[in-house]
């Protein structure tokens, strides 16, 4: 059975009743945040949104991967090599 596609997302910010969810390629999703599970509301939550036959997000069905979370904060930590 082929792995079913997903989008990978960072929680950026979450006003209101919206969330503002950003992709590698920097692309903005203004999502309902009551959609989202409680805990992935969370802004720096890291998301994969399975993609469903027409490569669209579903985004409550979405899951928080907490190890890319834990790797992009532990490289955000790294200082960062001078020019």
């Amino acid at each position: 059975m082929p792995q079913q596609k997903t989008l990978r997302v960072v929680v950026h910010r979450v006003d209101n009743k919206l969330a503002v969810l950003v992709d590698d390629a920097n692309r903005a999703y203004n999502v309902a945040s009551a959609i989202l599970r409680r805990g992935w509301r969370a802004e720096g939550a890291v998301l994969d949104a399975p993609l469903d036959d027409d490569g669209k997000p579903l985004w409550g069905e979405a899951r928080r991967n907490w190890d890319e979370e834990r790797r992009r904060l532990k490289a955000a930590d790294k200082p960062q090599a001078s020019r």
